[in-house]
């Protein structure tokens, strides 16, 4: 839910980003320009007379509880800030920054389990197999967000968006007969786990990595396969090729991101599943805020829909995501 004008504002903040600055004219005047971010509003807000702060370390990447009220900025929201405080991590309010995934998380590890133990050929349930067992990559996966915008940008995030591929994956098998749901679902797991590195884990804000903003998540996904393929040694196996293709392409568009476009029928379906899953989600969580016959705002603020929609009378509250582990779909594989 986001907020309103005039709404008072007495929440926690994730600092995006601090840039020191001073008004122009004869009586200059310091302030710090403060972009925030939560889970109910992502705007700017100045920080005035910030010599007076300094001893704070109000700065990006910390945490800070702001009192104050929700203005109107060049028609945008702004937080006007009567009183600012730096919380330490271990004190933050992580559900007071951040989205939380719809569906529970014990909900989505059960179905990646059912998921995953459909894969029946050896080297990729054995890749499978061994970095369900990673404990610090496993930690990020099951906790992290899939991106810090645009789509499924929330606790568990990375997951829920996994394990709806793969639920989209089983059901474009059952109709699609010749595509193999192996590498499907192995894609789906794979594609990116580098965010697990990309992305800075909660505590850290949700933002991208050094090492994130260097290498990418899909060459972190490489390099993790690589060294597990190598500890399992099987790195030289007929499979492992095409895991490490379905991962670099799973953009779709070398203009996207991609090295290389899918070469593949796998990996082009991983790709349109790995999109239409983003788009899905982001169209779901606007029309949620509207009612019937209301429109979506005309200007987004993501990347991921790019146009207006309707909430027709038709629209299905649902939630987005649910399982498609029943008999009907496992009888055709």
């Amino acid at each position: 839910m986001s907020w309103i004008v005039g709404q008072e504002v007495d929440h926690d903040f994730f600092i995006v980003e601090a840039t020191e600055d001073v008004t122009k004219g004869n009586n200059p005047r310091p302030y710090l320009s403060l972009d925030l971010k939560n889970k109910h509003i992502e705007c700017n807000s100045k920080l005035w007379d910030y010599d007076d702060h300094r001893s704070k370390d109000i700065e990006k990447g910390c945490y800070v509880h702001i009192k104050g009220d929700v203005k109107e900025f060049n028609g945008r929201p702004q937080v006007k800030i009567r009183e600012i405080e730096k919380v330490a991590g271990a004190d933050v309010d992580y559900g007071d920054i951040y989205k939380v995934a719809s569906t529970p998380p014990i909900e989505l590890k059960k179905d990646l389990m059912g998921y995953l133990s459909l894969v029946k050929n050896e080297t990729l349930r054995k890749m499978n197999d061994k970095i369900l067992v990673q404990a610090r990559i496993m930690k990020e996966f099951y906790n992290a967000p899939a991106a810090t915008r645009n789509h499924h940008d929330c606790v568990h995030g990375l997951m829920e968006h996994t394990v709806s591929m793969m639920g989209a994956a089983l059901a474009l098998k059952c109709h699609y007969r010749y595509l193999n749901i192996d590498l499907l679902i192995t894609g789906c797991l794979w594609h990116d786990l580098g965010k697990t590195v990309e992305i800075g884990s909660f505590n850290m804000g949700g933002e991208y990595s050094t090492k994130g903003k260097l290498l990418g998540h899909m060459n972190i996904s490489l390099d993790i396969v690589t060294l597990l393929a190598s500890e399992l040694d099987i790195e030289e196996e007929y499979e492992i090729d095409f895991l490490r293709h379905m991962i670099i392409s799973h953009h779709g568009r070398k203009e996207y991101g991609s090295a290389v476009i899918p070469g593949f029928p796998e990996a082009q379906f991983l790709s349109i599943i790995d999109s239409m899953d983003a788009i899905s989600k982001v169209m779901h969580e606007k029309l949620m805020e509207i009612e019937t016959d209301q429109w979506t705002a005309r200007r987004s603020n993501t990347l991921t829909l790019q146009t207006q929609m309707i909430r027709h009378k038709f629209f299905d509250p649902t939630p987005s995501y649910f399982s498609r582990l029943d008999d009907k779909f496992k009888g055709v594989l």
